[in-house]
């Protein structure tokens, strides 16, 4: 596979979506930013399903008559995200996608019904004499982004973010809590609302609002939070910006386990492969196997590598590649594996992939 860099590069802008990605890992905010078709994963397909809601929720908000039919306004959303999401060739699997998004018939129920609950919004007079706005574009700096609805009564502001899913994350014995991505997005919202209309801290309320109106979440800061906020954020944007080659860039990686294990940009990020190959995350799924001989079954085989690590029930089809490999003694990527209780032996599983050494920059 070979990995094209965006020649229109530029980092310019930073968005509340990605204020946690920057925080925990700059890399991971350039790469998305500088990978072209980069497809090394089967994409999940329940990720597309937020941006169809949005599309829905704001199509409403804007359309004061309601003289819309809603099956026309899903499917419309519906169809330009999966012509996005079908670029990537491994997402063919996923074809038709309704039937492999989970909960999609729930979760469109429950926009129905919620978007339903928007006409009463423009009928009540009670908001007759406040100023809102939904996908709101505010931009101040290096920050830019779009509020789901924003909401101006007099000096105060509310600015709410709709969520398809639940805004909780929940740890067993622990109470739960909310999202910490939640947490850094909705904190840039109120820091853009702040910055735009030079108002106090106190002026403005941030809500996280799940689209099954089960779930709802009020947020406040102080002036500290949103000056440390924006020093920290603006700290780590002037890093990247410093940056202008890919030894550079690489140099932003901060591999931590938890935050790589569902990065698709673990092939690809030299300090990862130095930690798997140094051993330092000793449980991980992934595998950099320097050199390796084969033991050929009739529908599976599995492979040995000179660093101890068995992988084993590799389908058959991959056979040929994988001697060409051994052969040329050509180190791979091994991803996506199954653990087993003995740490040093792995099994293939049907997400299972490989990569061919380091990936080519063009």
């Amino acid at each position: 596979m070979i990995v094209e860099l965006n020649p229109n590069y530029s980092c310019d802008s930073l968005n509340p979506s990605q204020a946690k990605t920057i925080l925990l890992c700059p890399l991971k905010f350039v790469f998305n930013k500088l990978l072209i078709n980069y497809h090394p994963f089967l994409d999940n397909p329940s990720a597309i399903l937020g941006s169809v809601i949005h599309e829905v929720i704001d199509t409403y908000y804007k359309n004061k008559n309601h003289s819309i039919n809603f099956e026309e306004v899903w499917n419309k959303a519906l169809q330009i995200q999966k012509i996005k999401y079908f670029k990537n060739p491994l997402n063919i699997n996923n074809d038709p996608l309704e039937y492999w998004i989970p909960y999609y018939v729930i979760k469109k129920r429950m926009t129905e019904l919620f978007v339903g609950g928007i006409s009463h919004f423009h009928k009540n007079k009670t908001y007759h004499d406040v100023s809102f706005r939904t996908e709101q574009s505010l931009n101040y700096d290096f920050l830019t982004g779009r509020i789901d609805f924003l909401l101006k009564v007099g000096n105060n502001f509310v600015v709410r973010d709709f969520k398809s899913g639940s805004i909780y994350q929940y740890k067993k014995g622990k109470e739960p809590s909310l999202k910490p991505e939640y947490i850094e997005q909705l904190k840039t919202y109120g820091l853009l609302v702040k910055l735009n209309y030079n108002v106090p801290a106190s002026s403005i309320k941030l809500s996280l609002v799940s689209i099954d109106g089960k779930e709802s979440n009020t947020l406040l800061f102080g002036e500290a939070e949103y000056t440390a906020h924006y020093l920290l954020l603006r700290s780590k944007f002037d890093l990247v910006k410093q940056c202008s080659s890919l030894e550079q860039f690489q140099s932003l990686g901060e591999p931590q386990e938890l935050i790589c294990s569902l990065c698709k940009y673990r092939p690809v990020c030299t300090k990862y492969k130095n930690n798997l190959e140094g051993f330092y995350f000793i449980n991980n799924t992934d595998h950099y196997i320097p050199y390796f001989t084969l033991k050929a079954g009739k529908d599976f085989f599995e492979i040995n590598s000179s660093t101890g690590i068995i992988i084993s029930n590799i389908p058959i089809a991959y056979y040929e590649p994988f001697t060409i490999f051994s052969s040329e003694k050509k180190s791979i990527f091994v991803y996506n594996l199954k653990r087993t209780k003995d740490t040093s032996t792995f099994y293939w599983t049907k997400y299972s992939n490989y990569f061919k050494e380091q990936i080519k920059w063009i």
